[in-house]
């Protein structure tokens, strides 16, 4: 037998099955080639009229009770009534009607609850929600990989950005871009030599884990990497504690101890500098002379000097000013330094070069990247190791330490040596540890300073 529905009260809606109840029996409602919806099934009720030789009886609006997934019927109306946990992700309960006033049929009731609930199952997929006991939805517990940790600290870290921190009177200078590159490398060292750790749940790192860890990037890639990596982690660690909710309560690197590469501060001799300037002019690269001079007498990183710009002499010293931060730096003048400077002012102007910059690439006449300038350094440094082999393995860095060794050796006190390196007072003993290396000619002194104040009838007064 066949059930018709007056499309008034369905209105049909192509290529849909629906279910309505009749009484206690379940029917589907089907779309006939006319277009007329129809409900195939039993029935109780006995047909009104036949229609093409088959028993058909219509059904009236009080015939048809419908069960609509999040619909309710109210006083007449179609109503939408989200349960608890519908409401918890921000769905308020309405009457179903359009924009013209009109409320809706029971067929458009049901088509709105179908796509309700496929937006509901693609939340579902996307926000990881599965359906849990009555208490409602809960969201499915994600890992926090180290991977994804230190993401998101790379990009959401304000301290990473250009910016900084500047909100009311909470003011933070940005990290240096070489900060971020030297952090990005030391995650790169986690990735290559411990993939495991990499794709871990942090929740899953202890003690034990990561001095694995360490002992195998010790192994594979030296210990510098291996503390590099773990000092790295630990920074990443601390501020997911502090900015995250993570499902680790302490930072589980604190508190180990981890053996330290030792640090051999390597200073040059006249000799040894001279080499160096002289292998420069010959391979045709004057201006790696002129990086090496002005290192040992600014005593100034790599970097600053690879930044510095012209700004002339005042008063007798030297003042540049670095492009990126626009620190000036007064260098008191010396001999060496003021003929360095002297010849690269002529090359550039026969070259007709107009540049504030001090040190140049005079290949291409363009400041130098901090690559490029290392490759051309350690060509300069090969050559020159023809004639003073001991300069193997000696850096630009090297030129600070010869700076601050010498002024040592000449009797300059750690405040002197600060007002011209740009170390802070408070840094003066890692000088002491990280440059002065021990040498017999600050014993020699040290002595004579001490036969000295003997002679002169110096003694302790008792308290």
């Amino acid at each position: 037998m066949v059930l018709a529905i007056r499309p008034e009260v369905y209105p049909p809606s192509s290529g849909r099955t629906y279910k309505t109840k009749l009484t206690t029996t379940t029917f589907t409602i089907h779309l006939a080639g006319n277009g007329r919806p129809y409900v195939a099934g039993p029935t109780a009720r006995k047909p009104r009229q036949p229609v093409n030789g088959r028993e058909t009886r219509w059904l009236s609006g009080k015939d048809i009770i419908m069960k609509i997934t999040h619909i309710t019927m109210h006083q007449g109306r179609l109503r939408f009534n989200p349960g608890p946990s519908l409401q918890r992700m921000g769905y308020k309960s309405k009457i179903l009607k359009h924009d013209d006033g009109s409320y809706f049929s029971q067929g458009e009731a049901l088509d709105w609850s179908n796509a309700l609930c496929r937006e509901l199952a693609q939340k579902r997929k996307d926000n990881s929600i599965t359906r849990t006991n009555r208490r409602g939805q809960r969201r499915q517990a994600t890992l926090h990989t180290v991977t994804n940790m230190f993401d998101d600290w790379f990009t959401n870290n304000p301290r990473f950005s250009k910016q900084g921190i500047d909100i009311g009177k909470r003011q933070e200078q940005p990290l240096s871009p070489a900060t971020l590159r030297d952090y990005k490398q030391k995650a790169r060292v986690i990735q290559n030599h411990a993939p495991l750790i990499w794709q871990s749940d942090i929740a899953a790192l202890d003690k034990i884990i990561i001095r694995g860890m360490f002992n195998d990037i010790w192994q594979q890639a030296g210990l510098a990497s291996a503390n590099g990596a773990v000092r790295a982690l630990s920074a990443a660690l601390s501020w997911t504690l502090e900015n995250r909710s993570s499902s680790i309560n302490v930072n589980p690197v604190l508190g180990l101890r981890f053996p330290s590469p030792k640090k051999n501060p390597r200073f040059a001799s006249k000799a040894e500098i001279r080499a160096l300037i002289e292998a420069a002019d010959s391979l045709g690269l004057p201006e790696i002379g002129d990086a090496v001079m002005l290192g040992l007498w600014t005593a100034q990183r790599q970097g600053d000097r690879l930044n510095f710009e012209h700004r002339g002499k005042i008063n007798g010293r030297w003042h540049f000013r670095q492009s990126k931060t626009g620190a000036i730096v007064a260098v008191p003048p010396s001999p060496e330094l003021d003929q360095r400077m002297e010849q690269s002012r002529l090359r550039r102007h026969k070259a007709k070069i107009i540049n504030p910059r001090v040190l140049l690439s005079e290949k291409l006449w363009r400041p130098f990247n901090a690559d490029y300038y290392r490759k051309q350094f350690a060509r300069v440094r090969n050559k020159a190791q023809e004639k003073s082999p001991l300069l193997k393995g000696f850096c630009d860095k090297d030129l600070r330490s010869t700076a601050i060794t010498w002024m040592g050796l000449a009797g300059v006190d750690i405040p002197q040596i600060c007002a011209v390196s740009g170390h802070t007072l408070q840094s003066a003993n890692n000088i002491l540890k990280h440059y002065l290396a021990m040498h017999p000619e600050m014993a020699d002194t040290a002595i004579a300073k001490m036969v000295t104040w003997y002679e002169q009838d110096g003694d302790v007064e008792q308290w």
